[in-house]
């Protein structure tokens, strides 16, 4: 056993899926993950 350290982060009471995150980003034109090229989700990480 050890002790883990984490930078504070944000969490809410309902899991999101990426492809979920995609619609409302599409819908609002909120910005997209760092990681989603050209804003884009990438092929595989839908769930």
């Amino acid at each position: 056993q050890r002790k883990v350290y984490l930078d504070g982060f944000w969490i809410d009471k309902t899991e999101v899926t990426n492809q979920q995150y995609q619609k409302f980003v599409q819908a609002t034109g909120h910005r997209t993950a760092l990681y989603w090229l050209d804003g884009k989700l990438p092929t595989g990480q839908e769930t």
